[in-house]
């Protein structure tokens, strides 16, 4: 909610450590005490205008999703596995 730049805005490559990702409770948010300690390091999904928040679970997906992008899905299969890759081929 507080912070300045959108998940896009930060290198996710860049960063050679675990990466952890702290979202706050849907009624409270995360800690002020928190927030002011760690301001330079928070980011925003970006919303309307007017619009208070968006569902925990679906902020989570977001971030997700976009470290896992800009770290070209390391560690996820391109391919079907389950089915095996030419389930549709055959």
């Amino acid at each position: 909610r507080y912070g300045k730049k959108a998940p896009s805005e930060i290198n996710f490559k860049e960063i050679e450590d675990d990466i952890y990702v702290m979202f706050g409770k849907e009624s409270t948010g995360i800690p002020k005490e928190i927030l002011k300690e760690n301001l330079s390091n928070c980011f925003r999904i970006p919303m309307l205008e007017g619009v208070r928040s968006l569902n925990l679970s679906n902020c989570v997906a977001i971030v997700v999703y976009e470290i896992l992008r800009q770290r070209n899905y390391e560690g996820l299969s391109f391919v079907e596995t389950i089915k095996g890759e030419d389930y549709l081929s055959n």
